[in-house]
């Protein structure tokens, strides 16, 4: 009895080195190429001894086992098709055994249906029509934007176009870096150009009633008094709740652009972004609302203006369903352009609805 006793110790001893010896000298790594799978998914798997593949005999094992059904020779695992039950979901760990002992380990999130991460196609293009609300704004930015307004409180129409190309990059995978270059006008009409009275108002009015037109975009677009203009290139490079519901890009990116008004000859005031960072939603309710953060240069100010600090928040949102199925979306922004110091600041808001290009091909509600 003893001699067996003996013997099961010394067996366990001899396993519990051999598990120290292997974490001391070699370094086991298990990865996947998605991290959620719904019911028929599959997840590419790799497992690598110091950097390189195995070839020492290993099993992989899923706990729970019905989570996942793993296969070595083909490296992945798929999360199985449901029958007449309900799916399975939760996390699932997925473990890799080389001698009986547990090396290495990964997570998968099993869903009832599949994550989608990223739902901006390779080419986005959105027009929009708003106002702007200039009443923060500096007075060497008002000097041009409302020379004649008086009054305290500053407004005006906008409209404008956006586009984004995705130059590089996988959407399907949550944690792939992208490469995206932009841009983005906006056309700029003084309020009090604007008649909104009488029987026969402007049309740019239908923006005050919260019903923006065609005809509106049209009018302002060639009454605008002002135009902004601005190009860049935006590196996305990392992925935050992939996991979720409100999956967001973060990035960082470096635009140039203009700003100039109507009558005033000589050059346009420089605008640029020397570097910002930020995050945009990719997916859900709230795609496309983004919050950045950048240092560049506005010539339109006097004093520093090359030292600028610029703040952007834009909220974006889905209201309506037969407004989602006509590419139709209320937004609000509010940026800030600062010195940090005693030159001038400036804050703007701006309101109103953008309209994805391609739905104009296709304007009935689905």
């Amino acid at each position: 009895m003893r001699g067996r006793i003996s013997l099961l110790a010394l067996t366990a001893i001899c396993s519990l080195f051999f598990a120290s010896a292997l974490q001391a000298q070699d370094k086991f790594e298990l990865k996947a190429d998605h991290s959620i799978l719904a019911p028929g998914e599959k997840a590419k798997l790799t497992f690598t001894k110091n950097g390189k593949k195995v070839e020492d005999a290993f099993t992989l094992t899923a706990d729970p086992p019905e989570g996942l059904q793993c296969s070595i020779p083909q490296m992945e695992c798929a999360a199985p098709v449901p029958g007449k039950g309900l799916a399975i979901t939760g996390e699932v760990a997925v473990q890799a055994m080389v001698a009986a002992n547990l090396v290495a380990s990964l997570k998968v999130v099993l869903t009832e249906a599949p994550v989608n991460w990223d739902e901006r196609e390779d080419f986005e293009a959105t027009f929009y029509t708003g106002a702007s609300i200039d009443s923060f704004a500096a007075q060497d930015l008002n000097k041009y934007l409302n020379p004649k307004d008086a009054s305290d409180k500053k407004t005006g129409y906008v409209v404008g176009i956006d586009f984004a190309y995705r130059l590089f990059g996988d959407q399907k995978s949550p944690h792939g870096q992208q490469l995206w270059v932009y841009g983005q006008t906006v056309h700029g009409q003084r309020s009090a150009e604007v008649d909104c009275s009488g029987n026969s108002p402007a049309e740019a009015c239908a923006i005050n009633k919260g019903t923006p037109t065609p005809g509106a975009f049209l009018a302002i677009l060639r009454n605008a008094s002002s135009l902004e203009a601005f190009s860049g290139v935006r590196w996305e490079f990392a992925t935050l709740h992939a996991n979720g519901q409100h999956a967001a890009k973060m990035y960082l990116k470096s635009e140039l652009g203009f700003f100039t008004v109507a009558g005033s000859g000589g050059d346009v005031f420089d605008s640029h972004q020397k570097l910002a960072f930020g995050t945009v939603a990719t997916a859900g309710r709230y795609r496309d609302s983004s919050l950045e953060f950048g240092w560049g240069k506005s010539d339109v100010f006097q004093l520093h203006p090359g030292r600028r600090f610029k703040v952007d928040a834009y909220l974006s949102w889905d209201l309506a369903h037969w407004m989602k199925s006509l590419g139709m979306k209320p937004f609000i922004e509010i940026t800030l352009d600062s010195d940090f110091g005693r030159g001038a600041d400036s804050v703007r808001t701006y309101y109103g609805f953008s309209f994805d290009l391609k739905h104009l091909t296709n304007p009935t509600p689905q």
